[in-house]
């Protein structure tokens, strides 16, 4: 009986011991990695997210970003290259980003709707966005021809892109969700899928008119991100109101929550 309490106890210390070299180690990951942006306005930078200048454990691998000298966050994506990022969402997992490189700023929405963007990493948002799709034209629409059966929502079709069209054909960005038969009868689809930028502010309400403006003049999109045993992790952390972060020793993700604390019983 008493060799048995003595190692239940040496077991409990064992354990304790553990317990709170992790906490010590989680809360360590806070202290090391805080967030922080590339100007006062710019979009929060925290894991899986990490700046260049910070340690690398700080930060998924592939989710690097860095600051330019005008303080825009950037990000040096496989296929587009340099990019801007816009905005990012940790609670969905999805980051708004513009091409900077030149042969992305001629004609983006061209170059956007015939390039497969899915790396390792970034996989285009086709789930959550907002679609739309190009059409061409015999004849340039008139103003009344451009509304859509949303009452009060603006126009569902923008355009004609001049960078796409010429004098025999006119290119639009059409709203997905309308149907074909508001246009007239010459007008076809020319590409679909073509995916908007997102959104993640809860209060505003953006109209399809202003994202589209933002693909046709800066071929801005959507991605998200996938990182094997932390996005779902960190996901549902986010959603929670939690902070997420990732411990060395365990090598994996984990989830702060507030005010918890390591509970030890002998």
């Amino acid at each position: 009986m008493f060799e048995a309490l003595v190692v239940a106890l040496l077991f409990s210390v064992l354990n304790y011991g553990i317990n709170r070299a992790t906490a010590s180690g989680d809360g360590d990951f806070f202290h090391n990695c805080a967030p922080s942006r590339c100007s006062e306005e710019g979009t929060e930078i925290r894991f899986p997210f990490r700046l260049a200048t910070s340690p690398q454990s700080c930060g998924a691998p592939g989710l690097e970003l860095a600051c330019s000298r005008e303080a825009d966050t950037i990000l040096l994506h496989p296929i587009l290259g340099l990019c801007k990022v816009t905005a990012i969402d940790y609670r969905y997992g999805g980051l708004n980003v513009i091409p900077l490189e030149e042969s992305w700023t001629r004609c983006p929405l061209q170059k956007i709707s015939t390039t497969n963007l899915s790396t390792s990493v970034y996989i285009p948002d086709s789930y959550g966005g907002e679609i739309a799709n190009l059409v061409r034209c015999s004849r340039e629409l008139i103003p009344t021809e451009k509304t859509g059966t949303r009452p009060g929502l603006g126009d569902s079709i923008v355009g004609p892109i001049s960078c796409l069209s010429n004098t025999s054909q006119f290119i639009y960005l059409m709203d997905g969700s309308e149907p074909m038969y508001i246009l007239p009868l010459d007008c076809t689809v020319v590409s679909n899928g073509i995916l908007m930028p997102a959104d993640y502010d809860i209060k505003s309400t953006m109209l399809f008119t202003d994202r589209a403006r933002r693909v046709i003049a800066f071929g801005e999109t959507t991605l998200t991100w996938s990182v094997p045993n932390m996005t779902d992790i960190c996901l549902d952390c986010e959603r929670n109101g939690h902070s997420c972060g990732f411990s060395s020793q365990r090598r994996q993700a984990f989830c702060k929550r507030q005010g918890s604390r390591v509970k030890v019983i002998a």
